[in-house]
């Protein structure tokens, strides 16, 4: 494979990166890419890899350009908005870089186009913003052998990790349902058009993606297979957390609104409690908590990494939550951390305690 000299100066800026050199540019222009989400994540997404000379790029988005989007989704303007936002973007991305083969496509990921896209693919970069849409492009990932870059941001936090990727065991790293293995009941999590999200928290996020992308495909540096980073953008606070190496949890196909479970069940009752010697963790919000107490330590679930050394070894460590979502999270990500067997989850949250009234 030879360049252009229009190639040659248009990347000289990397090309000259003694780790990464013509042999890391050879392997961008070689490579296809699948970028699902046009929006917050996507668009630094498509920007950095369509700037970086990534062969061939795929984008599967079924939304319009809203006046909403355009904070964070800056490849947009107000003359965009009412358009079908695969088409613009490549519309943008080929007049970025016209060596970049762009293809758009205004479908909604499902189970029956979700695998002809990933097979379409080198690597998969996953900037959905729902759960049943990321739970199907992982399982697609997971059955095709395709490493995954997952990315999520939420008020002024975003999230991190390189999923599925190739070992040198040949085995593969963790997947999304080997940290989250249940897809949470609907509205049961709140999404940014219900919190909110601070533009450059999406921009933050999606260019850290589209690096861990170029890292993967170029086998440049070490890409974040088997750790999260969560990044706390008002106090710009990164937090790395270690997760199991190699997958654990196989998946044969592909299915929409599967339920799945990591561990055993490991739910118990307030009633359990008065006859258990326990130590009894909230993960909920502080402001929460101030409504309703059921007592126990604070350690909302999104700060959990952080109180780990605190929970005792010799007594049984029991979450719970509102509705019992959040706990039986905790004792699932707890299942990656350790082998404990005496973690617990309060069966439906302060919702089934007796004090409760609403």
């Amino acid at each position: 494979m030879t360049f252009s000299d229009h190639e040659i100066q248009r990347y000289s800026r990397q090309t000259i990166l003694k780790e990464f050199g013509d042999k890391g540019q050879k392997k961008l222009k070689s490579a296809s890419v699948l970028v699902i989400g046009a929006g917050g994540l996507g668009v630094p997404v498509l920007q950095y890899l369509v700037a970086a000379g990534v062969g061939r790029i795929i984008i599967a988005d079924h939304d319009k350009i809203d006046l909403s989007n355009l904070h964070r989704q800056v490849l947009y303007n107000e003359n965009d908005i009412g358009r079908f936002k695969a088409e613009v973007a490549k519309e943008k991305l080929c007049a970025l870089n016209t060596d970049v083969i762009v293809a758009s496509h205004v479908q909604k990921i499902s189970e029956t186009n979700i695998e002809r896209f990933v097979r379409d693919a080198d690597i998969v970069i996953d900037g959905s913003d729902n759960f049943e849409t990321r739970y199907l492009v992982n399982d697609a990932c997971v059955v095709n052998k395709r490493p995954l870059v997952y990315g999520a941001v939420n008020k002024f936090e975003g999230q991190l990790a390189v999923l599925n990727m190739a070992l040198e065991n040949g085995r593969r790293s963790v997947h999304y349902r080997d940290i989250y293995p249940q897809m949470p009941e609907p509205g049961s999590v709140m999404n940014c058009a219900q919190t909110g999200v601070l533009g450059p928290v999406a921009g933050i996020i999606g260019s850290m993606m589209a690096n861990e992308a170029i890292k993967v495909i170029t086998e440049t540096g070490e890409p974040l297979a088997g750790k999260m980073i969560i990044v706390d953008c008002l106090t710009l606070d990164f937090r790395t957390i270690q997760l199991n190496k190699e997958s654990s949890y196989p998946i044969n196909s592909v299915t929409a609104n599967a339920s799945f479970c990591l561990v055993e069940n490991r739910l118990v009752s307030w009633n359990d409690l008065e006859t258990m010697d326990h130590y009894l963790v909230d993960v909920r919000q502080a402001e929460e908590k101030n409504l309703f107490d059921a007592g126990g330590h604070l350690m909302p679930l999104d700060r959990l990494s952080e109180h780990l050394s605190e929970l005792p070894d010799d007594v049984a460590v029991v979450f719970y939550c509102k509705t019992g979502i959040r706990s039986d999270r905790a004792v699932q990500i707890m299942a990656q951390l350790s082998e404990r067997k005496d973690i617990f989850s309060v069966e439906g949250g302060i919702f089934t305690h007796s004090e409760f009234q609403g």
